[in-house]
């Protein structure tokens, strides 16, 4: 059994760990951030939804594979479209995309802060494939 030692840290590598915390720190002091996870908790606790969503996203994922092997049924669907335009209706459903809208834009604020202050795209330069933001 090896133990793994820990690699020291350079002054700058420090003050970026620093920062990052910061960073996290005031995503989740955001307000953004509250109202999504406040819209989050109401859409999980609605009576059904999270069941009914996720019954929604699993029928859109099989038109998605459908459509891309070339049997599309039309009717299947305008009957998922027909779903999505119940389920936009329900108050909690449109909180929480509200919620994840305002989310998404502040952490694209974020990311074209940090890219221009590092001069590259950031989002592109974290992420594994494509990007990020």
């Amino acid at each position: 059994m090896s133990k793994r030692q820990a690699t020291p840290t350079t002054g700058s590598e420090t003050r970026a760990i620093q920062a990052a915390n910061d960073l996290g720190h005031a995503l989740v002091r955001s307000l953004a951030f509250r109202n999504f996870e406040a819209a989050q908790e109401a859409f999980m606790k609605a009576d059904g939804l999270r069941e009914r969503f996720e019954k929604y996203q699993r029928r859109q994922q099989d038109l998605q594979n459908a459509r891309a092997w070339g049997g599309l049924d039309l009717a299947v669907e305008r009957e998922l479209d027909a779903e999505w335009q119940r389920l936009s209706r329900i108050p909690e459903v449109q909180a929480y995309q509200e919620a994840q809208e305002q989310l998404t834009q502040l952490c694209t604020q974020i990311v074209a802060k940090i890219s221009a202050g590092v001069g590259i795209h950031f989002g592109r330069a974290c992420a594994p494939a494509g990007g990020c933001c």
